[in-house]
């Protein structure tokens, strides 16, 4: 039985949930130096054998394992490439070097459970390190490259880190992360809401890079990164902006 006031309680963190994700994008400063934020969703997860939505029923027997599926480790190996030599990836990395790799981490505890944004970067992290020293990458454009990992409810600090870490300071990060939580993560960095688009829908393909800084207002810019057979040519449609949601309290991602 709900106690008296828990419904109000949780509207009432839902409002400041939405409050600071606001905040964040208001207090975003086109005076601080220039950083480029590379936002990509997790590669592929297992599928329904149809291909198709299953039936209401039918999902409640549908257990998420929290792993990619062959075609998303397919997708996280595709993806070194894609970050190491890529020309519009390059271009990014000359005029702001690559610093950071982040990921969402695993919070057993949560609703943070799944393994795919890291799963996602793995290879990636590996190759940069390959010479045997973490960090020291042998490829153009890029700095020493640090690792950090951001829990789901670590929303807030993930976003303070990102705007104001000296070590993003006129450089690049790469995030990792489930797709429900990137609109409000590119909207908290700055991007007006009407300019995100609403959700990521069944697309694993594309990568949004957000420019925040260097005397001007956040930007968004959708790049298809083209890498396995079916992946689509065409940014994600907007269908009007997001609607700002609480980031913490969402369900895992699908």
């Amino acid at each position: 039985m709900r106690k008296a006031g828990e419904g109000k309680l949780k509207l009432t963190q839902e409002k400041m949930e939405i409050w600071m994700i606001d905040a964040f994008a208001k207090m975003a400063t086109v005076d601080s130096p220039v950083r480029n934020i590379l936002l990509i969703r997790h590669a592929e997860k297992l599928t329904w054998p149809s291909g198709t939505v299953p039936a209401a029923e039918a999902s409640l027997y549908y257990e998420d394992d929290h792993q990619l599926s062959a075609k998303g480790f397919e997708r996280s190996h595709a993806l070194v490439g894609y970050f190491l030599h890529r020309k519009e990836i390059l271009d990014i990395y000359a005029r702001t070097p690559l610093a950071q790799i982040v990921y969402q981490g695993v919070d057993l505890s949560g609703s943070g459970k799944s393994e795919r944004p890291k799963q996602t970067v793995v290879p990636l992290m590996n190759a940069m390190a390959s010479g045997g020293v973490a960090g020291v990458t042998g490829h153009g454009y890029t700095d020493s490259v640090r690792i950090a990992e951001f829990k789901k409810n670590q929303f807030d600090t993930l976003v303070t880190h990102l705007r104001t870490s000296p070590t993003l300071n006129e450089k690049c990060a790469i995030v990792s992360w489930s797709h429900q939580t990137l609109p409000e993560l590119a909207h908290a960095l700055g991007v007006p809401a009407k300019e995100v688009p609403k959700k990521w829908g069944k697309r694993f393909d594309v990568t949004w890079l957000v420019r925040i800084g260097g005397g001007t207002p956040a930007t968004l810019t959708q790049m298809p990164q083209n890498l396995l057979f079916g992946d689509e040519n065409e940014p994600i449609k907007m269908k009007g902006g997001f609607q700002v949601k609480d980031p913490v309290d969402q369900e895992d991602d699908d």
